[in-house]
Order: C-alpha cells, then structure tokens, then sequence
C-alpha cells in the first residue's frame, strides 16, 4: 500500500513539472487549472496526453483561462497569457483528452496538433499551422484563430511535413475571425475507428480568410448564418451554404463545387451571385447547367422535391425561383377545374 501511494504521488508531481524540453501534462486524476503560463520568448512546448492510470487509459481535461491570484489549485498570475512552441493533443487507443481555453490567448511559435478535444471561448489562438488529426476536434466560440505561415517551408504537397496544415477531424466556429498565410485542406483518413473524414462548420458571424481552402472528397464545408469566406481558390467536394452566408473567391474559375447544398427555410427565390462573389470587377459568379450538383434543403435536412431553377440566356444556373402565391392559386385553379371537368364525365 505504502508502495502504491509513493508512485501515485510520484506520478503526480511528475505531471505538473516542467522541463527543458517543455510542459507535460498526463496524470488524469488530478484536476489540471492554469491562469497563465510562459513568455513570449518561451523555447518550451505544451503537451497533453492520455496516461495509463489504475489499470486503463485514462483521459485528462486540462483548463487554461484568465482568473485573479495565485492557489493551490491555480497556476499562474491570473492574465491568461499562455506561450509555448508547438502544442500536442494526444490520444491512445481512441481515449481523447480535453484542453478548455476561456478568456484567453494561447500563442504558439509553431505548430498546433489537436488528436483530440480543443474547446475554446473567447480565446485568441495563433500558430504557424494547425493540424486536426483523426478523432480531434477545434471548438471556437468567439476569439480570433490565426495561422501565420504560409507553408513555403513546408515542401512538396502530399509530404509528411504538408500534413500540419491539414484537416483530418473537425473544425467547429462560432462568431470567429479566422485567417490563415497558407492553404488548408480538409481530408479523410484511415483511422482506428475506420475512414474519418474532416469537416469544417463555420457559423453565427465566423468570418475566414485565406488563400486557398481545399475540401476533398469524403470531406464537407459549412457556412452557414452570417459567416462568410474570402480565399482566393475554394475547391469543395461538398458544400453547404445558407441564403445569408458569403462566399468570396478571385475569379469564377477560382471556385469549383462538385456537390452544393442550400438551406432555405422556408424555400424562398435567391440569386447564387448573392451568396458566391467574385472579386474580378464585373464578373458574376453562376454555374454551368450540369455542374454541380444542387440540393435544396429546410433546415431540418429535408430535400425539397420541386424546385425551380433559373437559367441565363447560355444556359448556366443563376438561382432558384418559387412561383408566388398567384401562380400557386392559378394551378390549383387549373387542377380543380380538371377534376371537376373529370366528374361531369363519368
């Protein structure tokens, strides 16, 4: 017994120390609450790990936030300012852990890894790049997301080192400024639970600019509410999009969708060139008639069966009309006089 107490309070101070080589944090069953951490000349990074604890693989939740004095529980002066080179998220055997930000800002001289939950509110992020690996997950509420490099050291496109800049979970913002120096692609990849693919759902007022954002097959992009997207290239496999949301791109050769989902509740008549925009003066962004493919949807995800689509005078897709409620009254007007018309027959 004596035994077993001395390495879990072994285990425990070992957690909380830091080294030269940096912070980290793998003791799941000690609560982990930091009001600060570093300076901006820091040369340690932070990592967070799964440990094997009283027989298992255990989780750890760890919180970073802004708070007043210094206790036992909290570490830190209470600003909230946390500095590191590169930060790792680590999960084992699909056990994730959890890193809370709150009224903070966590500044990364490099890379940010996050193989399993970061939750964010009202926090400002920056890194040189962002990689969500599978079964991780990125929740902004509010705050800012900024990646800084823009990948020129990064080498050829489909190396390992590439792979930083990738998303293979999700990414989830609300009411975020987001802006990146470097391309992002979202991708699916083989993971312990089977093929995982990366989504990215901006919404509420989240606003994105970048250069180029690549969404692969198997991988979707949502925009919805008010959030808006400003890249100079946007190639989406699959895109949702609400009638409020922007979408803003150098040219129309600039954007290429192969599937396009459009939420409208109640269905309503939209022109495309109010939610796609070119930055070419003059230009209106419209689709060809074949390409992509359009679904319209309510928003509980129920398809529209009939829905009208507009045509340009070269036969590209403009928008969706609805008839108005005359139409809809002449048709039913139409029907009734047939099935009246019908009756007297037999």
């Amino acid at each position: 017994m004596k035994k077993t107490i001395l390495m879990a309070t072994l285990a425990g101070i070992l957690g909380y120390m830091s080294s030269a080589w940096g912070l980290g944090i793998n003791v799941g069953s000690i609560p982990k609450e930091y009001t600060s951490y570093g300076a901006p000349d820091t040369t340690e990074s932070l990592t967070i790990s799964t440990k094997w604890w009283n027989a298992e693989w255990t989780p750890v939740e760890v919180s970073f936030h802004s708070g007043e004095g210094v206790s036992e529980k909290y570490y830190g002066d209470g600003s909230g300012q946390f500095y590191f080179t590169n930060f790792s998220l680590n999960q084992t055997n699909d056990v994730l852990s959890t890193l809370n930000c709150k009224d903070a800002t966590l500044t990364l001289s490099s890379y940010a890894k996050i193989q399993g939950y970061l939750n964010a509110t009202n926090t400002n992020i920056t890194a040189t790049y962002l990689r969500i690996a599978s079964g991780g997950v990125l929740n902004m509420d509010g705050g800012k997301l900024n990646l800084t490099s823009d990948r020129k050291d990064l080498g050829a496109i489909g190396s390992s080192n590439d792979k930083t800049y990738q998303i293979y979970g999700k990414m989830v913002l609300k009411n975020v400024e987001f802006s990146s120096a470097g391309r992002i692609t979202a991708n699916s990849a083989s993971g312990s639970s089977g093929l995982e693919s990366g989504e990215l759902v901006f919404f509420g007022s989240t606003s994105f600019k970048g250069t180029e954002l690549i969404i692969n097959e198997k991988s979707k992009l949502s925009v919805l509410d008010t959030a808006s997207i400003d890249v100079n290239t946007l190639l989406a496999a699959d895109l949702t999009v609400s009638k409020d949301s922007k979408i803003t791109v150098d040219s129309y050769d600039k954007l290429g969708i192969a599937n396009l989902n459009i939420i409208l509740d109640p269905l309503e008549t939209i022109n495309f060139s109010d939610i796609f925009l070119s930055e070419t003066v003059g230009e209106t962004v419209v689709f060809s008639a074949n390409k992509p493919n359009i679904s319209v949807l309510d928003s509980s995800g129920n398809v529209y069966e009939s829905v009208n689509f507009v045509y340009d005078e070269s036969g590209n897709l403009t928008g969706i009309s609805v008839p108005e409620p005359s139409t809809y009254a002449a048709i039913f007007g139409a029907l009734a006089l047939a099935f009246a018309a019908y009756r007297r027959r037999k």
